[in-house]
């Protein structure tokens, strides 16, 4: 007969546990909160305003700035200054540079050595002043007599382009200051005011010496006195 089958073998016995990792592994971070958000920039300011432009001085009483002077180049000359007064003819049609020519022609100097100051109605009233020459600060004595003389006459011709007109004023330009004293001049004593002592001081002075003159006399009679009587008075007693 077969032999018998064999016996199956027994099972094997199940596999123990892994151990655990070494080092157990940590856990992990909680995700970082979301950086807040940033503020939007700033607009930038606007920038600061420019400066105004440095503009010249006022000239003194009787000089005007020369001609397209600007700062830093300011320059007060002397000036003649005139206003005439048109009886017919209206401000809007005025032709002031037709004025120059015709007031250049009169006085004899050149057209832009004449400045309109001022145009205003009332029929028309031309205010103007006239410079001297070029890079000239002060006229010449001749030249603001002609001009003065021949502005103030009413002489000078405008044909019918302005009709007739009168003469408002001449201004002469004011006699220029003196100059200060240089480092080396000599000052100049006022005879009026040093003349010494004044009224009052003298008489004080010749009462206090008369006083002094009367007390030295009265004080020598006072001791010529007491020495005669001095000597005067044994003899009288014996």
């Amino acid at each position: 007969p077969p032999p018998p089958p064999s016996p199956s073998p027994p099972p094997l016995p199940p596999l123990p546990p892994s151990p655990p990792p070494f080092p157990p592994p940590r856990p992990s971070p909680p995700p970082s909160p979301p950086p807040p958000p940033f503020p939007p920039p700033l607009p930038s300011p606007p920038p600061p305003p420019s400066p105004p432009p440095l503009q010249c001085a006022t000239c003194f009483t009787g000089r005007e700035l020369e001609v397209g002077a600007t700062f830093p180049s300011c320059v007060c000359v002397e000036v003649v200054k005139s206003t005439y007064e048109f009886q017919t003819g209206d401000i809007v049609s005025f032709n002031t540079s037709l004025f120059r020519e015709y007031i250049a022609v009169g006085v004899n100097v050149a057209a832009e050595r004449i400045g309109i100051t001022n145009v205003t109605a009332a029929s028309v009233i031309v205010a103007f002043v006239i410079y001297p020459p070029p890079g000239v600060l002060v006229f010449d004595t001749a030249d603001i007599d002609r001009i003065s003389t021949t502005l103030g006459s009413g002489e000078i011709s405008f044909g019918e382009t302005f009709g007739n007109y009168t003469v408002n004023e001449v201004v002469l330009p004011p006699p220029l200051p003196p100059p200060p004293p240089g480092p080396d001049a000599i000052p100049v004593k006022d005879s009026s005011s040093s003349s010494g002592l004044g009224t009052g001081a003298i008489v004080g002075i010749a009462v206090g010496c008369g006083a002094v003159v009367i007390g030295i006399a009265g004080f020598l009679i006072y001791r010529r006195r007491r020495a005669q009587r001095t000597a005067s008075g044994p003899t009288q007693e014996e």
